[in-house]
């Protein structure tokens, strides 16, 4: 007995032993164990993705993802605004309880690199075209996407398995999700551009877009992966990095930033959070709905209605049941408010509205915290720019930033219950017009480039074209000091990008002249230094030359007041011809007096004359270079002298210039200051005849001029307006007065647009009115491309200097 009692205790002791050694091992070395708490792919409800391009979540759910392409609703007039609003709002109504909509927005910097960066102009302007596509980094690329979630309660865990059953069960619900969904699409489709996600056809790479939109998501970064052939867990492939909770959660090496959206203004407007989309920064903008079914909507209508009848009287009145309306007073916005609570009570009961929890979030990453402080002000003050109030998430943060992703229903759920029609004004769902990628005109080439990239309005990178198919004939209006000669500038440096175009500018006040330097051209003064002179004569050698100069000499005698024309036709005639046959060298007008030998007509011809010490303009034995890819013509004071003078040096400009352009394989004819020229009927007849008939020979004709009203006081004011589709406006501040007002409407511009012009800031915003689009752009100009074109006559001189020094690399040094 003591022996089994000694064995005992000796076991125990060797025992207690052990224990103690093992104890001791595990304070000194910790065995290695995985951890049990979740892992980020557990937090996150995506399962599996479904041959029907939906994904299935981990409750049972499915979720179908599409890409949006909004139309441009800012500058709509009011009628089409509200129709467009009534039919998205009728398209959320066609869904019900157990579905959740989430809109979401994501902003991105602009890295799309397969810019076409051709040129065909002159080595220096290529140099400044293409400093142009470093400032690109300063646009963005916005997406937006619609992503529709149904719960279904009740669904077995065997849903996920492999067996028949269980996919006869996931076949059936995702047959029944598809055909409701499909009501929702096929409305919005009225107002919406909407594209399936689906497997993108990217060489080399099996990646979907759906699983690529919620990596941006999740992670605010675009990262596109090669998925497995067989099944994959969506979940592992969207956690692809760490997640830290906070009150800054951090994803990967970013902080994060959840600002919620609450606090709402009384009354909504469609695209009233337009400005959210704008930031000069990468972002995420978030608007999720989730509907209610009809008995909780009536508890929550009947609970607010009770709440403000409640604030309808004061509480004294109420605690001494005051009756005489002379003693008390009712709260206004009380009774505001259950009349309104009314009125959606009766919609509802009419199948006109449904009511839903409404979560809006914007999410912001930084690897920096004094950057994300910084980003997450300028989100407020554009939150708060729009009557709402910005609520940043601190201890909610994991909460609300994990509701706001895709598919998350039940996160973040918040007391603010509105209707389908307010959700609609609180959508995301403008986009500017960003232009065409390719010219709109072929005879430029089978895609070929815009021609020039800029900035719209929301920072996105858009493409500027002035052709509508090949016509290309441009108006642009502007003020003084409002930019025009900076963009005619940045205007001939762009077309000149295309083989064979020829550029032919007025100008008055030597805007172009240092660009003309530049561009290796040729400025041409008809000042009374008479530096050139010109030869209309210059061709007679057959019979249509010969006819031309004869018209042309009959113009000159017409201008000086000859009034029998018959007869003076005749002699003329027999000059030329008898010029034509004895002269080979240039023929002069006063080659024209000698053989015309009449002393009736010389007087009309001799004030066309050079004499001894004075030179004709018109009398000269050759003609100005007109082949240089860029011809100045600087009116200086030209204008002001007799109108016969300026009459005949137009008629012969003019003759030359249509010869140049028969010979061309592209012309553009710009004309800056238009309203000093639109006074002199040789002129403005000459306009209308370019702007009717050049398309045919790939020429484009583009007037400046400082107001409409210029214009519109032209005997050919309809004719303009008839023929010039592409306007381009610059800012002006009395547009929208009573007398600019109504002349702009006449170029078919509505309210809303001319309330644009008149707010813009000069030297900076412009707009574009084509084939029914407008859109407001900003020039992405190089600092020395910027310091070039805003040269002017008072820089004559330093010019001068710098191009003898440094040629046309003078701009360089600007």
């Amino acid at each position: 007995m003591t022996e089994i009692l000694f064995s005992l205790v000796a076991s125990a002791a060797i025992s207690t032993l052990l224990i103690l050694i093992l104890l001791l091992r595990a304070f000194i070395k910790p065995y290695k164990k995985a951890k049990k708490d979740y892992a980020f792919s557990d937090l996150l409800d995506y399962a599996k993705l479904l041959k029907s391009e939906c994904i299935l979540l981990k409750n049972g759910s499915l979720l179908r993802i599409y890409k949006v392409k909004p139309k441009c609703y800012q500058t709509i007039d009011e009628s089409s605004l509200e129709l467009h609003q009534s039919l998205i709002s009728k398209a959320l109504y066609s869904l019900d309880k157990n579905y959740a909509v989430h809109f979401e927005f994501i902003r991105e910097r602009h890295k799309n690199t397969d810019e076409d960066v051709s040129y065909f102009g002159p080595d220096t302007l290529k140099r400044l075209f293409l400093k142009r596509f470093s400032k690109i980094n300063e646009c963005f690329e916005n997406s937006f996407y619609l992503c529709v979630t149904k719960h279904y309660k009740n669904v077995s865990p065997d849903l996920f398995l492999l067996q028949k059953n269980a996919q006869d069960a996931l076949f059936e619900i995702e047959e029944d999700f598809l055909k409701h969904e499909g009501v929702l699409i096929s409305t919005l489709s009225d107002s919406l551009d909407l594209e399936k996600c689906t497997y993108s056809n990217t060489i080399g790479i099996r990646s979907h877009d759906a699983i690529t939109f919620l990596k941006k998501c999740v992670s605010l970064k675009a990262t596109e992966t090669n998925l497995p052939l067989q099944d994959f867990y969506v979940d592992s492939e969207v956690a692809f990095t760490d997640f830290v909770p906070g009150l800054y959660p951090k994803i990967g090496d970013e902080y994060l930033c959840v600002i919620a959206l609450d606090g709402f203004p009384t009354e909504s407007s469609f695209c009233m959070i337009d400005a959210l989309t704008k930031l000069d920064f990468e972002y995420r903008l978030s608007a999720r709905f989730v509907y209610f079914d009809d008995l909780t909507s009536d508890y929550l209508i009947n609970k607010s209605r009770r709440l403000f009848a409640q604030k309808k009287r004061g509480f004294f009145d109420q605690l001494l049941n005051r009756q005489d309306p002379t003693q008390t007073v009712d709260n206004s916005d009380a009774l505001e408010q259950i009349e309104d609570i009314k009125k959606a009570k009766k919609k509802v009961l009419q199948n006109q509205l449904r009511f839903g929890a409404y979560s809006g979030n914007l999410i912001i990453g930084s690897k920096n915290l004094k950057d994300l402080e910084y980003k997450k002000l300028e989100a407020i003050k554009a939150i708060s720019s729009i009557s709402i109030n910005a609520r940043v998430e601190t201890i909610n943060a994991t909460e609300a930033y994990l509701g706001s992703l895709p598919g998350h229903t039940f996160e973040n759920l918040r007391r603010n219950f509105i209707t389908n029609e307010t959700f609609t004004d609180l959508l995301p769902v403008n986009a500017s017009f960003t232009g065409d990628k390719y010219s709109p005109n072929l005879k430029f080439g089978e895609k070929a480039p815009p021609l020039m990239l800029v900035k719209n309005d929301d920072h996105r990178c858009a493409y500027l074209n002035l052709h509508v198919q090949d016509l290309a004939n441009c108006l642009l209006i502007g003020p003084p000091g409002s930019g025009k000669s900076v963009f005619l500038g940045s205007l001939i440096i762009s077309l000149l990008r295309y083989k064979g175009m020829r550029v032919f500018a007025f100008d008055k006040g030597c805007s172009f002249y240092a660009l003309t330097k530049v561009a290796g051209g040729n400025h041409l003064y008809l000042g009374e230094d008479n530096s050139i002179s010109f030869c209309p004569l210059h061709r007679l050698d057959d019979v249509i030359d010969r006819e031309k100069a004869i018209d042309f000499i009959m113009f000159l005698l017409t201008l000086s007041g000859l009034e029998n024309y018959k007869k003076a036709k005749e002699k003329v005639r027999e000059a030329i011809n008898t010029i034509a046959k004895v002269k080979t060298q240039a023929v002069t007008l006063t080659d024209v007096k000698t053989y015309l030998c009449d002393d009736e007509l010389e007087p009309y011809l001799s004030p066309f004359l050079s004499s001894n010490d004075h030179k004709y303009l018109l009398d000269g034995s050759t003609n100005p270079d007109l082949k240089n890819s860029l011809t100045t013509i600087e009116l200086g004071e030209f204008l002001n002298k007799s109108q016969i003078d300026v009459m005949a040096t137009f008629a012969c400009l003019f003759h030359l210039i249509d010869e140049a352009i028969l010979e061309n394989e592209a012309t553009a004819i710009i004309i800056d200051e238009a309203w000093l020229l639109l006074n002199n009927e040789v002129f403005q007849d000459k306009l209308i005849e370019w702007i009717k008939t050049l398309r045919k020979h790939n020429a484009m004709v583009i007037l400046a001029t400082q107001s409409i009203s210029d214009i519109s006081k032209t005997s050919n004011y309809e004719n303009f307006i008839d023929t010039i589709k592409t306007r381009v406006y610059l800012p002006n501040s009395d547009a929208i007065g009573q007398v600019l007002s109504p002349v702009y409407k006449d170029l078919m511009l509505n309210d809303r647009q001319i309330k644009l012009i008149s707010m813009a800031k000069s030297k900076k915003d412009l707009f574009i009115h084509k084939d029914n689009t407008f859109m407001p752009f900003n020039l992405l100009l190089s600092s020395a491309e910027l310091s070039l074109l805003s040269l002017t006559q008072k820089d004559m001189s330093m010019v001068n200097d710098l191009y003898e020094r440094n040629s046309s690399n003078f701009v360089w040094n600007l």
